[in-house]
């Protein structure tokens, strides 16, 4: 009897050991899977198994109670405030590790990982979307300003527009042409972002809304002339970037008492609370918490020293030996005088801007990150409606005012729909 009691036990002895081998891989559900951090974190090592899946597949592991997945991975605005609002997440909270290093995030980036006073995961990538100007000359050359606010920015383009220069050499914006419909829709997108981020719901009450809008239907044409072959863009709004920079600039302001924020595109990783092997996807985390890369500089505040260009070295040395092999000449050719000039610049200034990351681009990103804003999965979005709504205004079936209570009552409509009290309410 003893040795078939002990050969029960030795059998599931085998079987916690077989468990145990089977959940030892961290295993990760997500829409893509090339970040670095991850790439890094199995080449130290770790055994890590990714499956590529959307949202839906998220929330159906998730009503499943699938205990085969252990890290969750997506974009914040595609469903981390869900997320949330189910406490479908394993909290960090007790982590102090994860507690201490959350301290070192730049605020918006704290907020948006908290829930209810639970850490709830970690960044893995967020890019900053904004504004540069890409042809400061022709600004200056016609004595205007750079745009600040949207109403500067109708007035600049007009400018540009009647200067004749949309039809030759330039073109607004290659995102959205100088016409009613583009402009207006260029307004509204980032109106949905402002609004709900300054004043909690979207408000289309705000007087700025229909003034802006009465602005484009008076003073922007209905079709353009642009050429879209032109060789120069005056601005862009879709200026992301990968690290702390210098370009970073905000979008015009669409409201008038405050800056537009810097909106981010973040991609967070969450901890199954179903998952068999929570452990390992700690250790992850902890893993997360703590790579430094280029681009986690954009969240955590503690990376604050320049980042040399990680070619220096190559190049240095690949121009000064081009010079020594040129210089050693006895008789140059013009390419090689050519060649020799190309070098000799080159080498001058990568050593004069050594940086990827340079003491510039993290001063004037600390300037900017303090307008940072990480929306989550808004009720609201630039939906069918809103547009039918824009296009009717354009067509001349509201007044200013009355395109505002439209659209108003429209996202007054989808909050009633979420189980949401409307906070601004047409008279």
């Amino acid at each position: 009897m003893k040795k078939v009691f002990a050969l029960f036990l030795f059998f599931l002895l085998l079987l916690s050991v077989s468990s145990a081998e089977n959940v030892s891989s961290v295993r990760i559900l997500c829409t893509d899977y090339n970040y670095s951090a991850f790439q890094d974190y199995a080449a130290a090592g770790h055994d890590v198994n990714f499956r590529n899946g959307s949202i839906n597949d998220i929330a159906t592991a998730l009503a499943s109670r699938d205990p085969d997945i252990d890290v969750f991975v997506f974009q914040t605005r595609s469903g981390l405030d869900q997320i949330k609002k189910q406490h479908y997440y394993y909290p960090l909270t007790d982590d102090s590790d994860l507690m201490d290093k959350l301290g070192d995030l730049y605020p918006a980036f704290q907020n948006a990982l908290m829930d209810n006073g639970n850490l709830v995961g970690w960044y893995v990538d967020a890019q900053p979307w904004g504004w540069q100007v890409l042809s400061p000359d022709l600004l200056e050359e016609l004595a205007l300003s750079e745009p600040t606010t949207f109403d500067e920015l109708l007035d600049v383009s007009k400018v540009l527009f009647d200067s004749g220069l949309l039809s030759r050499d330039y073109v607004l914006m290659l995102e959205y042409r100088y016409t009613q419909q583009d402009m207006l829709t260029f307004y509204l997108r980032q109106f949905l972002i402002a609004s709900e981020r300054v004043d909690g719901q979207i408000n289309f009450l705000r007087p700025e809304f229909a003034r802006i809008a009465e602005k484009i239907r008076n003073t922007v044409p209905e079709t353009s002339k642009e050429n879209l072959f032109a060789d120069y863009e005056v601005f862009t709004s879709s200026a992301a970037s990968v690290t702390p920079s210098t370009r970073i600039e905000l979008i015009p302001s669409v409201l008038d008492d405050v800056p537009s924020g810097l909106y981010y595109l973040t991609v967070v990783a969450v901890i199954n609370p179903y998952s068999n092997n929570i452990d390992g996807a700690i250790d992850l985390m902890h893993y997360l918490a703590t790579y430094e890369s280029e681009t986690s500089y954009l969240w955590d505040a503690s990376l604050n020293q320049p980042v040399i260009r990680s070619d220096y070295d190559e190049l240095v040395t690949q121009f000064q030996d081009e010079i020594a092999r040129l210089e050693a000449k006895e008789k140059l050719t013009a390419q090689d005088k050519s060649d020799l000039d190309y070098a000799r610049s080159s080498l001058s200034y990568l050593i004069e801007h050594p940086y990827s990351v340079s003491p510039e681009d993290i001063a004037h990103y600390q300037e900017f990150v303090q307008y940072a804003y990480i929306p989550g999965d808004s009720p609201v979005t630039f939906d069918d409606a809103l547009k039918t709504l824009m296009q009717r205004y354009l067509n001349g079936a509201f007044d200013a005012e009355g395109f505002a209570r439209a659209c108003q009552e429209h996202v007054n409509t989808v909050y009633l729909e979420m189980g949401l009290t409307p906070m601004y309410v047409p008279n």
